[in-house]
């Protein structure tokens, strides 16, 4: 499940078989998101630090794909990347 698939032009995608693969803020993640009426879940993984994070909601105005990675935030904060400095507006 962890594979992703090819295009035909050979480009890899993020997409693996039911799982998301990609980064956050510089640490490798496997997850997987959806919403169905008012339910809303997202679930996220780092591999290499062992962590998963799932995020149920019944609230249909709820983004439980930011409320995971502020999760990850306070757990692996200190292993994380920097975020880009925004200038104040």
């Amino acid at each position: 499940m962890l594979e992703p698939g090819t295009l035909n032009s050979g480009e890899k995608l993020r997409y693996a078989s039911g799982l998301q693969l990609g980064t956050y803020r510089g640490l490798p993640t496997v997850g997987h998101s959806g919403s169905d009426a008012g339910y809303r879940a997202d679930y996220l993984r780092f591999p290499k630090q062992r962590l998963g994070i799932a995020c149920l909601c019944n609230v249909g105005t709820i983004n439980p794909g930011l409320l995971t990675r502020e999760v990850a935030e306070v757990f692996l904060g200190d292993v994380m990347a920097q975020r880009p400095h925004r200038p104040d507006r």
